[in-house]
C-alpha cells in the first residue's frame, strides 16, 4: 500500500501533452487493484538541415533547440534539446515536444580551438529576437534549409581580476555570455589571486558572470556555502585589460503566497522558484510552501530574478 507515480516513456515519444502531467498517481491500498490505467504518449517532431561554413569546413560544434517556455508570446525560450554537428555540418533533432522552437548553434565549450565562433540563429542572424520562429506539431518531420556559421572578423583578450572573496577552498568561475544564449560562451577559473584571462573571443556585447565558491560541476555550478556573484556587461571592440568584477554576498529571500483578492486563504504546498533573468552558470531550486503559506529561499546570489 501507498502512494506511487506511474508513466510510460519510449524513445522520439514525449510524455505530458497537452496536459503537462507526466503520468498518474496511484494511492494503492492492501489488497486492491487496478486495471483501467490509460498513460499516453506523444509522438515528438524531429527537425534536420546543415550548419554551413562559407569559406570552408564547418568547424564542430552543437545546434540547439530553443522552445517557447508557454504559447504566450512574451514568454522566453529554454533549450529543450541539442544534437552534435556531423563533419558535413548535418545535425538531427528528435523527440521534440510541441510547441514554438527557435534555433542556435554554439561551439563547443572554451577553450574553442582555432576557429571560436559565437553562437547563431537559424536562419543565419546574430540575435535571437531576429531569429524564425518555428511551429512543431506532434510527429512533425522537418528539413530546415542551410544555415550559415560565419567566422568573426577579428579576435581578442580578456583580462581582470575579481575581487571581495577568498580563493581558498573550491575557487572563483568566470563566464561569458552572448546577448541572448542561455549558455555561456567561455568560462574560466580564476588564478589563486583572482585574475583571470579569456583569449580568442570575438568582438560583441557579453554579460561577464563571476561565481564563487564552487563546490562542483555538472549541467550547471554547484556554488558552496553562502555563494558570491557579480556581473558586468563588457564591449569587445579591442583587447580588454581591466575587466575587473566585486563579488557580493547572496541573500536570503522570504515571503508567503497568498490567494490573489483574498488574503486570507494561502496558498500550502505550493511550489515557489527564482527566474533568472541574467545569464547565470548556476540553478536556483524551487521551495515548497509552508502550512501558512511561507517561503525561504536562502542564500540566493545577487542578479535580476
Amino acid at each position: 500500500r501507498g502512494r506511487y507515480s506511474i508513466e510510460a516513456r519510449k524513445p522520439g515519444y514525449v510524455t505530458g501533452y497537452p496536459t503537462g502531467a507526466n503520468g498518474l498517481t496511484l494511492d494503492l491500498r492492501a489488497g486492491g487493484s487496478t486495471d483501467d490505467l490509460l498513460l499516453s504518449l506523444t509522438k515528438g517532431a524531429i527537425v534536420v538541415g546543415a550548419v554551413v561554413n562559407p569559406s570552408g569546413e564547418t568547424p564542430p560544434g552543437r545546434v540547439f533547440a530553443l522552445r517557447r517556455r508557454s504559447w504566450q508570446e512574451s514568454s522566453p525560450f529554454g533549450i529543450v534539446a541539442a544534437a552534435e554537428l556531423d563533419e558535413q555540418g548535418r545535425y538531427r533533432l528528435f523527440g521534440l515536444p510541441p510547441g514554438i522552437y527557435r534555433l542556435a548553434v554554439a561551439p563547443h565549450s572554451y577553450p574553442h580551438g582555432q576557429d571560436p565562433r559565437p553562437p547563431m540563429y537559424y536562419p543565419g542572424v546574430q540575435t535571437q529576437n531576429d531569429a524564425k520562429t518555428i511551429i512543431l506539431r506532434p510527429g512533425d518531420e522537418i528539413r530546415l534549409s542551410n544555415f550559415p556559421w560565419l567566422a568573426p572578423s577579428s579576435l581578442h583578450r580578456i583580462r581582470g581580476t575579481v575581487r571581495g572573496a577568498s580563493v581558498e577552498g573550491g575557487g572563483t568561475v568566470v563566464s561569458l555570455y552572448t546577448q541572448d544564449f542561455p549558455l555561456p560562451f567561455a568560462s574560466i577559473k580564476t588564478a589563486p589571486n583572482g585574475t583571470f584571462a579569456f583569449d580568442s573571443i570575438p568582438p560583441g556585447s557579453y554579460e561577464m558572470v563571476a561565481s564563487a565558491p564552487i563546490a562542483g560541476y555538472g549541467s550547471a555550478l554547484v556554488l558552496g556555502g553562502r555563494p558570491l556573484a557579480a556581473r558586468q556587461t563588457v564591449s569587445v571592440i579591442a583587447d580588454l585589460q581591466n575587466a575587473d568584477l566585486e563579488l557580493r554576498a547572496a541573500v536570503d529571500l522570504s515571503g508567503a503566497a497568498l490567494l490573489e483578492q483574498a488574503e486570507e486563504i494561502c496558498l500550502q504546498g505550493t511550489s515557489v522558484a527564482l527566474d533568472p533573468l541574467d545569464p547565470v552558470p548556476f540553478v536556483v531550486r524551487a521551495v515548497q510552501t509552508g502550512r501558512g503559506g511561507d517561503f525561504s529561499l536562502p542564500v540566493i546570489p545577487g542578479f535580476r530574478y
